[in-house]
């Protein structure tokens, strides 16, 4: 459990660099979540109103419903373009700087082994890998979060015996999670390998086309 601790802290360092970056997400993607449960308690405030024939008062609120409107769908257009975006550069930008300084002090064996092309592939696609990861953490946590507060709040209501059953459950299951993952890894350092191996292949491919092409091993080489 420490090595995950420590593995799970080294992938959210960057979080830690770009504070004001990631509290300004951590705010968006909360409101983002929080605005259609906010419209839910709104829309039964004025179908209290109409069942009480209140139709003034609601004709007044008629207003506030535009702008409840306007600001849920900018919020949601900003989070999926703007602000999702601008947060990947500002992350991938801090991961680069950080990381690529280290891979420079890499043993020369270790960059013929690889192949420079390949390491360039595994890094890009590594740093590209590692920033979409820290959005779509921020961007679903909220979600889970919120999901896990009303769900308690709800059956709490019912009993709360029932919280204690449903915090056994969700923590099982996270943990079965986790040990399925855990198993799957050496499958996906594989398919990893072999990708790596496919670009190391094209590069090589087009390195000797020459040959290739004088020998008629285009076929074979594909």
């Amino acid at each position: 459990m420490t090595g995950i601790g420590v593995n799970i802290q080294r992938v959210l360092e960057p979080l830690w660099q770009e504070k004001k970056v990631t509290i300004q997400a951590n705010f968006v993607y909360l409101l983002r979540w929080l605005l259609p449960l906010l419209w839910i308690v709104f829309t039964k405030y004025l179908i209290t109103l109409l069942e009480l024939k209140n139709v003034v008062l609601f004709h007044q609120k008629i207003e506030l419903i535009t702008i409840c409107v306007v600001i849920y769908f900018t919020v949601r257009f900003l989070t999926t373009n703007r602000w999702r975006v601008k947060t990947f550069w500002i992350y991938q930008k801090t991961i680069r700087k950080v990381y690529l300084k280290k891979i420079l002090y890499i043993d020369n064996n270790s960059y013929d082994k690889i192949g420079t092309w390949n390491l360039i592939s595994i890094v890009e696609k590594w740093v590209q890998a590692w920033s979409w990861l820290l959005v779509n953490t921020i961007r679903y946590s909220r979600s889970v979060i919120i999901t896990l507060i009303l769900n308690i709040y709800y059956i709490y209501q019912v009993n709360p015996w029932y919280v204690l059953v449903f915090i056994v459950l969700v923590a099982a299951i996270l943990y079965m999670w986790l040990k399925a993952d855990n198993m799957q890894r050496k499958y996906r350092n594989q398919r990893r390998e072999a990708g790596r191996e496919g670009v190391k292949r094209i590069v090589k491919l087009f390195m000797s086309k020459f040959d290739v092409l004088q020998n008629d091993k285009i076929e074979l080489e594909l």
